[in-house]
């Protein structure tokens, strides 16, 4: 039914209204256009894609391969025995791997800190070890080293990768919780 009358008409949105949807579009109505932000993303080395990374994790992480800096030598060591839970502390002397640990081993501060060089890193409570992330980064490995290197980087993943589930593509390199 066309309206006949201006009263009829007034029940329709003009077109290009606020009141009227854009169609199938997502895009926004260019009025309210915002200018967006640019990302760097850099180029990939070859074989270095998101489903490399899935499947590096499937064949070396679930063996245990991606994580590093677990050193019963090292000076920070007796730190982080101290913090374990027994039945943890066995888990790790029997050589499970160690995102298997339950309960997970705990990482605090001056743990964290020694173990920059190895890449580890906090986002959501978690601590991570991503020295074999790096190159599989979509953003570069300068960006993860500048930032989260030895870092809670919990805010800014959740800036820029809010969408990402962190526990799935970093579970195989999981090295505990982070506590305070």
């Amino acid at each position: 039914m066309v309206p006949t009358n201006r009263k009829e008409s007034s029940r329709f949105p003009v077109p290009r209204s606020l009141q009227r949807q854009p169609g199938c579009s997502t895009l926004p109505l260019p009025s309210s256009s915002q200018p967006a932000r640019s990302r760097n993303k850099v180029a990939l080395k070859p074989g270095h894609s998101a489903l490399d990374w899935h499947e590096k994790s499937q064949s070396q992480g679930v063996k245990g391969r991606l994580i590093h800096g677990i050193d019963p030598g090292a000076a920070w060591w007796e730190n982080f025995i101290s913090l374990q839970h027994p039945a943890s502390i066995r888990q790790l002397e029997i050589g499970i791997p160690v995102y298997r640990i339950r309960p997970p081993l705990r990482v605090d501060k001056v743990t964290l800190e020694w173990n920059k060089d190895n890449n580890w890193c906090v986002i959501k409570g978690r601590v991570y070890c991503l020295t074999d992330y790096l190159d599989f980064h979509p953003g570069g490995v300068d960006i993860l080293l500048k930032n989260c290197q030895g870092k809670d980087a919990t805010a800014l993943f959740d800036r820029y990768h809010r969408w990402v589930n962190v526990e799935r593509l970093l579970e195989f390199c999981a090295i505990g919780e982070y506590i305070l």
